[in-house]
Formats: C-alpha cells, sequence, structure tokens
C-alpha cells in the first residue's frame, strides 16, 4: 500500500464544550497488506462520559468485526472475498451492536451532537461511511486530452454522495450507506470537520496537501490554526497516495522518488528538434520545485502571524531591525583572514594568553573595587571631602536648563517603559507556558480516561487501577499557583474521586446518616434486627426511643463478644468474668474464666465453645460449665503470623485478624486465603466482623475513615467512607448478615451489605 496517512487532532480545553478524536487501527504487517488500515473520524458536541465510551466502543467493535476471524486466511487464498465484503458486513455487524449497546446502557444517541467517519484504506481503495456534517474531499490532478495537468481540484464527496433520505435517523442503523472508490496516483482524501474546512481557504487546502506529504500536511494546518483562539475542534485526516516525481522511462536513471523536478516528455517534434540542439550547451541548476513550495507555505504562514499577532506595548521586532541596519552601515575593520595551521607551541601560547588575560580582568577588578572602597571611606570620614562633593554637584545642577530634565525624562521614561515590556512579556511567556503545561497534563489525563473506560467496558479490573494511578500522578503535577490553577486542580480531583468510587465500588457516608440516640455508647451489638448499646453500666436497646433492658451490669467496662447462640443473649468481657445478658429476663449473669491470658485483643462464642484472641498472637479455646468456664486450651499450634494480634471473626472458620492481614484457619490449621488489594492500601485492621450467615467479612480501618466489606473468597465488594470517622471502635452484623452496624467515636451508623 503506497498510501501515507497524516492527522491532526486539536480539541479544546473546555471539559462541557465540543471534542475531536482521531482512531487509526494498528494491524499487524500481514493485516495491513490484505486487509488496509481501520480509521474513525470523531466530533462530538458534547464531552460527556458516555459519548466518549460510544466512541471507543464503536472503534473497538469495528476493529475485532474487520479483522478477527479467518477474514486474513480466505483474502490469503483468493476468491470471491474482498476487502470491501469484510467492510460491509462488519459495518453491519457494528449496526447492530451499537444498537444492543445503547439499549443496554439507557443511552440514547442524538445524531446532531456527533459527527461520525468510519473507514478503511485498503491496497489504494477507500472504502467509508458517514454521518453527520463530516467532509470527505478529493484533491487530485485531472489530465486534459494531450495528458498534461492544468493544476489541482477539489470535490467534495460527501456533497456529491448525499441522499435526502439520510436525513431520516435510524436508531438500529446509524451507518446505512458506503462510498467506495479508488485513490488517485497523486490524489489526496482529506476526511475534515467543517471547522477546518471553513477556517482554512480551498486554495490554501490545496496547495497545503498537494505540495507536502500528509505528516507536514498536518503540521502546517496546525501552524496556521495555532494563530486563532478558537473554541472549536480542528480534525483533518489526510491520505495520499504517493506518485513518482519524475516521469522516465529509462531503467539505467536514478529512481524517480530520487529526483526533486516534474517533467513532462516533449510531444511536438518541433519541440524535439530544439531540446536536441541544446541538449550540449552547460546547464543551469535544477529548480527544487518541494523547496519552493515550504518556501512559499512558510511566507504565507509569517503573513499571517504578523496579522493575527497581538498588539504589545513595544515592538521587539521593529527596534531589532533598527539595530540591525544600523550595524550594517558602520565600517566594517579587523584584520584579514588569513590561512593558518594550529601548531603545538601556537596553542599553548593561546592557552597561556586566555589566562594572563583573565588574570589581568581579576586584577583590574580588584583595584576598582578597593578604589570605590577607598573613596567611599574618604567621603565618611572627611567632612571637607564631602563638602567638595556637595559643591561641585550644586555647580552642576545650576548649569542644567530645561531641555535637560526634558531628555532625562525622556530617557527615564524610556527605560521604564522597556522595563515593564520586559515584565510583561517575561510574565506572558510563564503564562504561556503554564498553560501549555497545564493542557498538556490534562489532555493526558483525557487519554487515561479513555482507556480506565475501555478497561471498565471489558472488565479488566487490573489495568483499571493501573490507569487510576497514572492519574492520580498526573492529577499531581498540575501547578497550584494561582486560583485559576487551583480551581484545574480542584475538578480534576473531583472527577479522579468519582472515578475511584466507581472502581472501587466506594460509597459515600454523610454524618447525618448516623442512628438517632446513638451518641456516648461504648459497647455495640446487633440483635433481633435491632442494635443494643452499654452506657455507662445501663444495656440499652436503641431505636427511634432507647429503652434501657439492664440498669446495671454489674461491671464498668465490657468488651463485646459475638456469638452464633440464641439472638437474646448478649456477651460481653469484663476482667476475668463473661458477662451474660439476658434480654427475656433482664439480667446480666459473671461466668469467671479461669486462667485468662493477658491483653485480649477479640473473641467469639461459636457451639457452645468460647474463643480468644490474645496479644501473643495465640488463640485460646474453653469448653463451658455451670458456674464457670473450664481449663484453657491452645487452639494454635505457633503464634499466628501477624504484624500485631487484632479481632477474631467465626463463622466455622476462624479469620485472625492483626495489622493488615487476615489469616483464616480450620481445627487450627492455616488455610489459603487472601483479600484483594485495595486503594489506598490497608495499613491496620481496627475491627473485624462476621457471621455464619453473612456471606461478607466486614473490616475497619481508621487511618482511611473506611469500612471494607469483601466476599468469603477475599474479593472486594464494597467500600463505605466518611469525613466524620476519625475512629472506628467496633463492627456487628445483623441476625440476617446483611446489614452491619459499626461503633464510631461519635454515633453508630447502619450499613447495608446487600
Amino acid at each position: 500500500m503506497s498510501c501515507k496517512i497524516g492527522q491532526l487532532v486539536i480539541s479544546p480545553e473546555s471539559k462541557s464544550g465540543p471534542i475531536g478524536k482521531i482512531l487509526i487501527s494498528q494491524p499487524s504487517m500481514a493485516e495491513e497488506e490484505l486487509l488496509g488500515r481501520l480509521f474513525v473520524v470523531a466530533e462530538i458536541q458534547n464531552k460527556r462520559h458516555e459519548n466518549l465510551e460510544l466512541v471507543n466502543f464503536l472503534f473497538a467493535q469495528l476493529e475485532n468485526n474487520y479483522y478477527a476471524g479467518d477474514k486474513l486466511a480466505l483474502l490469503s487464498q483468493g476468491g470471491a472475498v474482498s476487502p470491501e465484503v469484510i467492510f460491509e458486513t462488519a459495518v453491519g455487524e457494528l449496526n447492530k451492536q451499537l444498537a444492543n449497546y445503547m439499549e443496554a446502557s439507557h443511552f440514547v444517541f442524538s445524531p446532531e451532537s456527533a459527527n461520525f467517519t468510519i473507514g478503511v484504506i485498503a491496497d489504494n481503495r477507500l472504502y467509508f461511511s458517514n454521518i453527520g456534517a463530516n467532509k470527505a474531499l478529493l484533491i487530485y490532478e485531472p489530465k486534459n486530452a494531450d495528458g498534461q495537468s492544468n493544476g489541482y481540484s477539489l470535490v467534495n464527496i460527501t456533497k456529491r454522495t448525499s441522499d435526502p433520505a439520510q436525513e431520516i435517523f435510524n436508531q438500529d442503523k446509524l451507518f446505512a450507506s458506503i462510498i467506495k472508490g479508488a485513490v488517485p496516483m497523486g490524489g489526496v482524501f482529506v476526511f475534515t470537520n467543517e471547522a477546518l474546512f471553513e477556517f482554512i481557504a480551498e486554495k490554501q487546502l490545496i496547495k497545503i496537501v498537494s505540495t507536502l506529504p500528509p505528516a507536514g500536511a498536518a503540521k502546517q494546518f496546525l501552524n496556521v490554526l495555532e494563530q486563532a483562539a478558537l473554541s472549536v475542534p480542528f480534525l483533518s485526516l489526510i491520505i495520499k497516495n504517493q506518485k513518482p516525481l519524475v516521469v522516465d522511462n529509462n531503467p539505467n536513471r536514478p529512481s524517480s522518488t530520487d529526483l526533486k523536478v516534474r517533467t513532462h516528455l516533449p510531444s511536438s517534434p518541433m519541440v524535439h528538434q530544439i531540446s536536441s540542439s541544446r541538449e550540449n550547451l552547460p546547464q543551469g541548476p535544477e529548480r527544487d520545485v518541494d523547496k519552493e513550495s515550504i518556501r512559499t507555505l512558510n511566507q504565507t504562514e509569517s503573513r499571517t502571524a504578523e496579522i493575527m499577532r497581538p498588539t504589545g506595548l513595544i515592538n521587539l521586532t521593529v527596534i531589532k531591525n533598527i539595530f540591525a541596519s544600523l550595524q550594517k552601515s558602520l565600517p566594517k575593520g579587523g584584520k584579514k583572514n588569513k590561512l593558518t595551521i594550529d601548531r603545538p607551541e601556537t596553542v599553548r601560547r593561546e592557552s597561556l594568553a586566555i589566562f594572563k588575560k583573565l588574570a589581568s580582568g581579576a586584577t583590574q577588578l580588584i583595584m576598582f573595587s578597593a578604589g570605590v572602597i577607598i573613596k567611599i571611606w574618604q567621603l565618611a570620614t572627611d567632612k571637607e571631602a564631602r563638602l567638595s562633593l556637595l559643591a561641585a554637584y550644586r555647580e552642576k545642577k545650576s548649569k542644567l536648563k530645561t531641555k535637560h530634565y526634558v531628555a532625562l525624562s525622556l530617557v527615564l521614561i524610556s527605560l521604564l517603559a522597556l522595563s515593564i515590556n520586559i515584565i510583561f512579556t517575561n510574565q506572558q511567556r510563564i503564562k504561556k507556558n503554564q498553560a501549555q503545561q497545564i493542557k498538556l497534563i490534562i489532555d493526558n489525563i483525557s487519554k487515561k480516561y479513555d482507556d480506565l473506560a475501555s478497561a471498565t467496558i471489558y472488565g479488566n479490573h487490573e489495568l483499571s487501577k493501573t490507569y487510576l494511578q497514572d492519574i492520580k500522578t498526573l492529577i499531581s503535577q498540575l501547578p497550584k499557583a494561582t486560583p485559576e490553577q487551583q480551581k484545574i486542580a480542584d475538578d480534576a480531583e473531583k472527577r479522579y474521586q468519582t472515578a475511584l468510587d466507581q472502581t472501587y465500588n466506594i460509597i459515600r457516608v454523610s454524618t447525618t446518616d448516623m442512628l438517632p440516640n446513638s451518641a456516648g455508647i461504648g459497647t455495640l451489638w446487633a440483635s433481633n434486627d435491632s442494635y443494643y448499646g452499654i452506657t455507662g453500666r445501663s444495656l440499652n436497646k436503641y431505636g427511634t426511643q432507647s429503652e434501657t433492658i439492664i440498669s446495671d451490669i454489674g461491671a464498668d467496662n465490657c468488651q463485646a463478644i459475638p456469638a452464633s447462640e440464641s439472638p437474646n443473649t448478649l456477651y460481653c468481657l469484663a476482667g476475668s468474668n463473661l458477662i451474660t445478658l439476658d434480654l427475656t429476663a433482664r439480667k446480666a449473669t459473671a461466668k469467671a474464666i479461669t486462667d485468662l491470658p493477658a491483653n485480649i485483643t477479640g473473641g467469639g462464642l461459636y457451639n457452645g465453645k468460647l474463643y480468644l484472641a490474645a496479644g501473643d498472637k495465640f488463640i485460646y479455646r474453653w469448653g463451658g460449665g455451670l458456674d464457670s468456664w473450664g481449663s484453657k486450651t491452645t487452639w494454635l499450634a505457633a503464634p499466628a503470623a501477624l504484624e500485631t494480634a487484632g479481632g477474631l471473626g467465626i463463622d466455622g472458620y476462624i479469620y485472625f485478624a492483626g495489622g493488615a492481614n487476615i489469616i483464616k484457619y480450620r481445627s487450627g490449621k492455616e488455610q489459603s486465603f487472601s483479600l484483594e488489594t485495595v486503594a489506598p492500601a490497608l495499613t491496620n485492621i481496627d475491627a473485624i466482623a462476621t457471621g455464619k450467615n453473612s456471606d461478607f467479612i466486614a473490616l475497619a480501618d481508621s487511618a482511611n475513615k473506611r469500612i471494607l466489606a469483601f466476599d468469603k473468597t477475599g474479593k472486594l465488594a464494597k467500600q463505605y467512607s466518611s469525613d466524620g470517622w476519625s475512629k472506628i471502635k467496633a463492627l456487628s452484623l445483623s441476625d440476617s448478615g446483611n446489614s452491619l452496624y459499626a461503633l464510631t467515636d461519635n454515633g453508630v451508623y447502619k450499613l447495608q451489605l446487600k
């Protein structure tokens, strides 16, 4: 394929305004040779997240429909299959996929809000389909009857192929027709939106694309458009069929692609005779047509820049030209150039001369400084010297006239204006550099969000996390020196938080969601679809109104112990006693625990047995009795591999939490279990809750003001976060396991896990 491709995308910085996007496939060499390259030119009037997802989905599906399967093998074997048939089939499948996608995502597409062009360039033939106002321009060099060229012409293909029936929009069939044809030798196809075609004149566009290669033409477009501060997107996809620049049938001459002058063989005998008679004359240098064309384009660009340049305080270019003219008018002196040969002795002498000059300059500077210091000292210590200097100053001042003051004022004003202009220009340069830096960062962030949307659509959660980390790094690079820059950074941070919440299933909890009458609770249980708490020494049931169940539990401090026993019984650890709180009889019974280890960090009751985790990273077990618990048994054979001992959760398995890890046990043996990586990473687990009726393991992370819910395989299900949670003291699951109660330093919150 001899076609070359260049592209130009200029998208405004506004977050809610229009945007432009060009996507080009990157197939393998074999795929490109037989199937060519796909492209999409899209202009969207609203930079909504759904619109960007639609463009990415469209391109991904089109690329999969066109390249996937056995199409490459069928083309390599020949037959009736061709890129045209494959592209038509791919577009038909794309229409169905787009209809299903918009129906599934409840996305309503408005045809007047976007302009799409999809196509493929294969074997110098072009197949494309268009909806909206994008232009497809063919620029070619027509020949007359004698085979001579009369210059380049432009044809608007979309205007010629417009169909009134296409104005009726069909939601289930976006791309209703396909335009096809060959790219002529030396011809150029330009796919562009209306803004570019209206801003660059037709003659200028023809001259640029016919003279320069596609990449150079796109750069020239950019040079022209950078002079305008328009908040609209400019799109241009340039496809050029390169042709030889020299017509020559002699195989012994150099390749035509190495020559720079386009020639035409003479057809008239008279012309042939004149050429033959002059072939022995000395020939002048060949004209470099490409260089002359580029020079003309650069001159046009300079004139455009001069017209569109904003007026400053002082035009430095004019001043520079004046000084250049004065320098040329001065007489030139100096010695004539001589041809010399550098010898080692000469080089050494020149080096010594340089050191001598440096030493002489340093000596003069020291002498001058010493003289200034001596003069200042004389003036400070000699009164007569000061009076003499003052008299000389007054004498000179008396000689000054009005014209001298006027001249001095003009000089000072000029210096002030020059200083202001330098400061103003420097500030403008700094602002421009900062604006360019911010634009580059914002563009990179937008690209990362596009990648994040694609990864989300295809369910690649790990890749989504990588893109989020890249976005966070880019946001940290945004400057915040001015209020405008701070607002841009704040908006970027808000958008990042929204994307972070969607990716990691984070639910933001407000302090207004705190349960009423829950302030001041020290110990928490969830039971009978209600929650109970101890305030002081009394056990209360909380709801719309609080109710005292037991006025005195017999202890000042009581640590809740979750149990799989009757829901009408609560347990708490106070000193060396396990207190049973009977909600039906409304009484508290203390039961001693023999040989209780120090520093109990968590515990639980399961099938009539008491399990307690201690600070030595062991788990101990006691059997039940009438008046006291039985003897202690060390349930673990070795201490848990945790940084610190933490809480305990039991559902048949025992989950021992400590530091940032959880270890799962059964019958005292460690099981295979790990938690999914979250962001920000876990540093310490403050509380844990699970149960046999729950599908989740809930963890409290006070350092990051959040509660995490994992399923029993260790995969993250939800995160709850609140800025009001400085300390999360305890977690308790309801009997059904679907609701979680969290005790914080300011009250109790109820969270729905399902």
